[in-house]
Formats: C-alpha cells, structure tokens, sequence
C-alpha cells in the first residue's frame, strides 16, 4: 500500500478515539490494497490507524474505522483527495505479538551456538508459515530467540530451531509463547518512546491482520489464575470425550496416550474441553480450570493419566490400577468445585511429569 490521495467524507465518532468514515481514493484500483494497520492522514495533519474495514478487499468509497494516532479528534472532512492513505514502515499503536503458539517440547541442539530445538502447536498454522529465519520467538517466561531453522517442507510440523538472543544456555519453557517480528523504533505513539521494542514491536505486513489474539496470550502469561486452551485436530478416526488427557503428535495433531510408551505419554498437552469429532479440530485446556469433568474422583484429589489413556485418582504404583514397571507417572492436576454450579467438578489443569515406574 503506497502512499495513495484520498478524499474523506461522513466522518463521525464511535466514542473513545475511534472513529467511523467513507474513504474514497484517486485510485480506486489502489483500494483492495488498503488493510487494518494502515494509516489516514487528514487535511489537518492528524493521523489515525485503520482498525476495521467494512468489506475486504476494500472498494472506493466504502466506510471503515480509525482509531486516533496524533489526536482525538474528528477526522477533517475533505472533497478534493487533499487527504492521504498510506502504509507505515511499523504500526506501534499497540505492542502486538504476531502469531501465539504452545511449545510442546523443547531441547539443545548445539550447546556452544545457544541452539535450541523446540516444538510447538501454532494457533494460526497460516499465519505462522509466513514466519521465516532471522523472525523471533519468545517462550512462557518472556525469553527471547531467533528462528535458525525451519524445515523447507514440513515447516511447523516437525521441530524448528531457535538461537537464544541473550547467551544463557537456558531451552525454551514449555506452554504458551509467540512468533513476532521486531523493528527498530521509526514512529512514536502519543510522543511516549517503546520502552522494548524487541518484544511489543512487529514489522507492518500488508496482508498480515492485526493479531487480537495476543490479548489471550498476555492474559495467561501475566494471569495468576485464568484457563488457557490451544485447539488441535482430532485424526484418531474416533471422537474423543470431553476431559480425555490428549497429546500432539508429530503432526501437531491430536493423540490418544499410552502411559507404557515414553515418547506417546511425554507430549501430553491438556484435557479435551468437550467432545471432539474425528476431523474437527477442537479445544484442548493446557493450564488452568477445565470445567465441567465427568469423574467420579472427590474434590481436591490428584489425577494422574491411566492405564487406559483415560484419568485416575488412584496414585500409580507398580501392581495397582494396572500399572506395571517402566510406566510413565503423568500429574494431570486436581478435582475442584465448579466456580458456577457446586454440583459440578472442575479439573484444574497443572502438567506435571512424576517420573517412570
């Protein structure tokens, strides 16, 4: 999206900086370009950022949303495209994080070059194949690091490899994270500087849409309490249960789980949230309360992962619950009362790997 003449008419506010407008632009063949991110300056020099478009690709004439990057105030109506539409080298109006992800596993690949392989279920799988080397990661506990590696092929469905920003030998935390894509600082918001731009700075992409899934992503990095899901395909060929333990397969898609098999039990991510088809892809609870479990277990128990890939309260030893040695002892998390409806149970969500029989 170039810098582009434009004409603005029927400009009225939606109340806090937000305001709706028609844009018609000198080209109109320039119209399907413009995107959420862009920028309006109007006749008298103020800046607002597009925030929502009534019809994508966008069309001459058609209405859309601004919020107020230099002043809030009422974009200046002007006839004789005296306004201007254009793309900024970034958008800084809010520190957004691109594409949320949940790393599953995560090792060192080359100690001395501070690299690491990791492992993760991509929110967005779309989104997250435009990610290229040299673009960031950043883990559950705000760690930072470059991409070094991404598979040709299968991209984000095999492992991906990652050089850590700050040299501290330290392998990526698994749960929530996010791919990003940092610049330097070119504007400023309200005249107040980006305290880090590394971590709440992204290149503006013309077809990248603003991510408002960072908010949910935030919410469980910064929560003390709070219930964070990914979703997932279910390929099994049968429909899974709501609160079945699932793991991700080398696929990122859903597995059932074998405590005897180490690799199968080790990439356990959560507990189904409802009842998932075969082929649908549905939402799996990885931290916090899932609500609503069919168990017969009391309140306060700890849940572990059965012989059966299904959960128990019974603590595994060798020789109870069919347990036998070599068995993988997974900590699923613990029986609560329902926050809504003390008839019912939740399970708080709280992996746990306990070790092998």
């Amino acid at each position: 999206m170039l810098s582009t003449p434009t004409a603005i008419d029927g400009p009225s506010s939606l109340g806090g900086g937000f305001y709706s407008l028609n844009l018609f632009l000198s080209d109109g063949n320039q119209a399907k370009f413009l995107n959420i991110g862009d920028y309006i300056l109007d006749t008298n020099s103020n800046e607002f950022s597009i925030t929502a478009l009534s019809n994508s690709p966008f069309n001459s004439g058609q209405s859309l949303t601004v919020q107020f990057i230099t002043n809030d105030v009422l974009p200046q109506q002007d006839t004789g495209f005296n306004s201007e539409a254009f793309t900024p080298g970034q958008v800084d109006t809010r520190p957004f994080i691109v594409t949320p992800v949940f790393v599953t596993g995560a090792a060192i690949f080359n100690a001395p070059n501070y690299e690491h392989t990791v492992q993760a279920s991509i929110s967005d799988i779309l989104e997250g194949n435009k990610m290229i080397v040299g673009d960031s990661f950043v883990d559950l506990t705000g760690k930072e690091y470059n991409i070094s590696f991404i598979d040709p092929s299968s991209r984000f469905a095999v492992p991906f490899r990652v050089i850590e920003t700050a040299n501290e030998g330290v392998t990526p935390s698994t749960g929530d994270g996010a791919f990003y894509r940092s610049t330097t600082n070119i504007k400023l918001y309200q005249g107040t500087e980006i305290i880090d731009p590394a971590r709440t700075v992204v290149r503006n992409r013309d077809n990248f849409l603003v991510d408002t899934k960072i908010k949910s992503l935030e919410d469980t990095i910064n929560a003390i309490t709070g219930t964070s899901t990914i979703y997932i395909l279910n390929p099994t060929g049968g429909t899974i249960v709501q609160g079945t333990p699932v793991g991700i397969n080398a696929s990122g898609e859903m597995q059932l789980l074998d405590v005897s098999i180490e690799d199968n039990i080790m990439s356990f991510v959560g507990l189904t949230k409802s009842d998932i088809s075969s082929g649908a892809i549905g939402e799996v609870v990885v931290s916090g309360p899932a609500e609503n479990v069919n168990t017969s277990a009391d309140l306060d128990d700890i849940l572990y992962i059965s012989t059966t890939g299904g959960l128990t309260n019974t603590k595994p030893e060798i020789g109870v619950g069919g347990y036998v040695a070599g068995d993988i002892i997974i900590k699923v998390g613990k029986v609560s009362k329902n926050s809504t409806n003390g008839a019912l149970k939740d399970v708080v969500v709280q992996p746990q790997i306990i070790g092998q029989l």
